[in-house]
């Protein structure tokens, strides 16, 4: 784990002997925090970027497997990967870093970088490349460990406070689920000083959320060791509220 991207030359090192795809969500690719991202990484080093507008629409196997079909049309074949993004995006990473292991026989070097509070609670270590199929929600579903993932309050800084909330939502619906995954914290850890935070109008304080995603992030990743595929009551808390919520969807 990378705590801040002033620490992104300890990657580049990786990155370096690699051709490496770098996809990133074109809402954050003209900031300046992503652009500070992309040029530590595509100095001197052999990098294809693309920008991808996310949103649902990507998170289909149609539009996966076309986006690797057009990849296999390049000719080039990644040694490395790095999605900056939100959920969506990182789903689709996910699935294509799946795909290239499959393929080519050999792991992609797999970097993510979670550009809303709610990306880095709830997927960047998800595994999970979730596709929607035939009308399903998630119907496909395979996993994929990142190897490094990289926290940037940077770009949570520059996040709407609508955006922050709806991150932190997710922080306190895991803490009332999983307050037992944090046996070293305050009992009170994310629950009270999350539901002050959503109640007021100004914008929270972005190092406290930045450490709840990061916690919450970190019970999530509990479970998935002891059910990754979550086909058991433990794995069944990750699934809390997507039955009906899916289906309302």
């Amino acid at each position: 784990m990378l705590s801040s991207v002033t620490h992104l030359s300890y990657i580049v090192g990786d990155l370096s002997s690699s051709s490496t795809l770098v996809l990133i969500d074109e809402a954050v690719a003209t900031s300046k925090e992503a652009h500070d991202i992309i040029r530590k990484i595509t100095a001197d080093h052999d990098v294809t970027l693309k920008v991808i507008s996310a949103g649902e629409h990507i998170k289909t196997i149609e539009y996966a497997e076309q986006f690797l079909d057009d990849l296999q049309k390049s000719g080039k074949v990644f040694t490395g990967m790095m999605a900056i993004g939100g959920g969506t995006l990182i789903n689709l990473a996910n699935y294509a870093a799946y795909r290239m292991a499959s393929d080519n026989g050999a792991s992609p070097r797999y970097y993510v970088v979670p550009t809303t509070i709610l990306a880095l609670a709830d997927v960047a270590y998800g595994s999970k490349g979730n596709l929607n199929a035939d009308g399903v929600k998630h119907r496909v579903r395979t996993y994929h460990d990142p190897d490094r993932i990289i926290v940037s309050p940077e770009i949570f800084s520059t996040l709407p406070v609508d955006e922050i909330k709806r991150g932190l939502a997710e922080c306190l619906k895991h803490a009332l689920l999983q307050d037992y995954a944090y046996p070293d914290l305050p009992r009170n850890w994310v629950s009270l000083s999350t539901i002050s935070m959503l109640m007021k109008d100004k914008k929270p304080d972005v190092g406290l959320v930045t450490i709840q995603a990061f916690n919450t992030m970190l019970a999530k990743a509990e479970i998935l060791r002891a059910d990754k595929s979550e086909r058991t009551w433990v794995g069944g808390l990750l699934s809390y509220g997507h039955l009906h919520a899916h289906a309302l969807e």
